[in-house]
């Protein structure tokens, strides 16, 4: 799957690199000195211009989960370093303060890296639950059209994961009446699945829920 010269090895090369940089973001629940969220920051800066790289590798390619954990990573990232930002004036201002917010921010960043990493993989691998020859014909499809949105309701990091194991199940079903009954019934436990998956976010707090403090 190549669009140009670029294909997914080459997001997958990517993503290996900014997921390399951003194992080095956490600040490990402890105090956190100027000079240490001066390193955060310089790290985060670099954690950017790979996803820039990233982003850029991607053009043209069609791929829907990566189309959407990589940007959603570069905005995490930018909030990361907003956080940092503030999180350094206060130590500036005031001495060095709590880090768990900032560690939980770095933790669903590495969340989503791992997540687009483990796509690209499957990519370059050829491993899908559908297959395109399988999704001919179907892009007019109600009941694709509903599932696809039920997934799209399933926190980022698993949204990938459930549009193609809803899709391909839904593939399955012998008549149009019959997918539509298998809306109904993921449409039904839509909202428990969404509750218990959001429990195994990792990195609970995120960027805007919360923010680092002196003490």
């Amino acid at each position: 799957m190549k669009a140009g010269e670029v294909g997914y090895e080459d997001v997958a090369d990517a993503l290996v690199r900014a997921r390399g940089v951003a194992a080095g973001l956490p600040l490990s629940y402890r105090p956190a000195h100027a000079a240490d969220l001066s390193r955060t920051l310089d790290r985060i800066g670099a954690l950017s211009e790979e996803l820039v790289v990233t982003r850029q590798c991607l053009a043209g390619l069609s791929d829907w989960e990566l189309n959407r954990l990589v940007p959603a990573s570069l905005k995490q990232a930018i909030k990361l370093r907003e956080s940092v930002d503030r999180s350094l004036g206060r130590t500036i201002s005031k001495g060095p303060g709590a880090t768990s917010v900032l560690d939980a921010e770095c933790e669903y960043l590495q969340a989503i890296l791992s997540r687009a990493l483990e796509r690209a993989n499957d990519l370059v691998e050829g491993r899908s639950f559908v297959s395109l020859r399988e999704l001919a014909g179907e892009s007019g499809s109600i009941s694709l059209t509903l599932v696809r949105l039920t997934a799209q309701s399933m926190p980022l990091l698993f949204q990938g994961r459930y549009r193609d194991e809803f899709t391909a199940e839904l593939l399955e079903q012998q008549s149009e009446r019959d997918r539509l009954r298998y809306v109904g019934r993921i449409a039904v436990c839509a909202w428990g699945l969404r509750k218990s998956l959001k429990a195994d976010v990792p990195g609970r707090v995120v960027a805007g829920e919360g923010e680092t403090g002196s003490r």
